[in-house]
């Protein structure tokens, strides 16, 4: 049995709590562990226990960019040895506060999971139980590219670290290269290199967003909300979150936490335009899209600047895969035999598993809307070398889809 999640975005407390997600993570391994006896049930209602689960965080399980440690002159693309421990340090301090996910799966390294045994007539038998053995892998994302400096430590506590993982049926990764704001080609480049567009977005606009909202007095009670929103954002989704913001959950609070709010994004706004004039980020392209991201952050009503002609590169299933699992949405659309777990704060794509008739799984794209705390979540079992798909935490299933489109439609567990 496999079992992919992605984007927790655990920070560290100093500039974005939340503390929802802690608790979530407590929901989320009961969920697995009730898949896990579920995915025993084959298709003829026989029951048989799983062989082992490979559980599969497929990136950005902590978010190590918004952090008041990068409100100074440091940066976490930058090279050096204060830089690097300051680095270790964000990542200790986010998994921390992602105790009871962390925990949870060094516990199921090393205890793994306890499911009913099977009887002679192919039913759980639930006067015995085995344990079925878990595998735990972090691949590393765009936010979380620390973990590639701690991979050899943390592999000694029972927990894989990687780029990707695959089985030859399925190839997980998270996929940030093919989002044109945040394509680090390798999770090795860690440090000493131009920030991508998302890393600059996240440390010089919504970090800075942070601490002026801080200096402006508006209590966290009234922005962190915001904050939350942000973080889990893209780049083209910001001024749209605080342009909501600022229509819905301002209007209970005072006009002037109003303006203070408005002010503090203007400031940062400018803020972050002129250090991406001081250090300007990676976007791959000649055409920087600097100028107009800084316009349409501040009072733009139409769509936002399009990143797509940054880079050219739709994601496709390769090296004999059936299935390519993403944990971060790409800038197109996903081609066939691709499966996004994106979780967007603004809803582009509604959440669908397709699964054909021979159990293959279609194009589908299961991206969050952001209102749940539990990160998207599929699981499947392999049924005659074809992956079983049931979508198991994490968002709602597309309301309109024709019953003729469908030759399965695998319920959630």
């Amino acid at each position: 049995m496999l079992v992919v999640a992605a984007n927790w975005g655990f920070t560290d407390g100093t500039l974005v709590r939340r503390p929802a997600a802690a608790r979530a993570a407590r929901e989320w391994l009961s969920r697995v562990g009730r898949a896990a006896i579920q995915s025993g049930f084959a298709r003829d209602g026989a029951y048989r226990p799983p062989a082992a689960v490979d559980l599969v965080l497929a990136g950005d399980t902590f978010d190590c960019l918004l952090s008041a440690a990068w409100c100074g002159r440091d940066r976490p693309w930058h090279a050096g040895a204060r830089v690097a421990a300051a680095r270790r340090r964000v990542l200790v301090d986010c998994a921390r506060r992602a105790a009871p996910l962390v925990n949870g799966l060094l516990r199921l390294s090393k205890g793994g999971l306890t499911v009913p045994a099977a009887d002679r007539r192919g039913r759980p038998d639930l006067s015995a139980v085995v344990r079925v053995a878990v595998r735990p892998v972090l691949v590393v994302g765009d936010r979380d590219l620390p973990l590639a400096e701690v991979a050899a430590d943390v592999v000694t506590r029972g927990v894989a670290v990687a780029p990707a993982w695959g089985d030859g049926v399925v190839f997980v990764r998270h996929g940030h290269e093919f989002d044109p704001a945040c394509h680090v080609e390798s999770v090795a480049a860690v440090a000493d290199r131009p920030p991508t567009l998302g890393e600059s977005v996240a440390v010089d606009l919504v970090g800075r967003f942070a601490v002026e909202l801080e200096a402006a007095g508006v209590p966290r009670s009234l922005g962190g909300s915001l904050l939350e929103a942000l973080a889990a954002a893209g780049v083209t989704e910001v001024s749209a979150l605080v342009a909501a913001w600022l229509r819905a959950d301002a209007a209970a609070a005072a006009e002037r936490m109003r303006c203070g709010v408005e002010s503090a994004w203007r400031r940062a706004v400018d803020g972050w335009e002129r250090e991406t004039r001081r250090a300007p980020p990676d976007v791959g392209h000649a055409a920087s899209p600097i100028a107009d991201l800084a316009a349409w952050f501040v009072g733009a009503d139409g769509p936002p600047p399009t990143l797509a002609h940054l880079l050219d590169r739709s994601p496709r299933c390769h090296g004999g895969a059936r299935t390519l699992v993403l944990g971060h949405a790409p800038g197109s659309r996903a081609e066939e035999g691709v499966i996004c777990l994106g979780r967007a704060a603004v809803p582009r794509w509604r959440p669908i598993v397709v699964v054909s008739a021979d159990g293959a799984a279609s194009a589908a794209c299961v991206e969050g809307s952001g209102s749940d705390e539990v990160p998207v979540t599929i699981a499947f079992q392999p049924r005659d070398e074809h992956p079983d798909w049931r979508q198991i935490a994490g968002a709602q299933w597309r309301d309109a889809i024709p019953a003729s489109r469908l030759a399965a439609f695998v319920d959630a567990a």
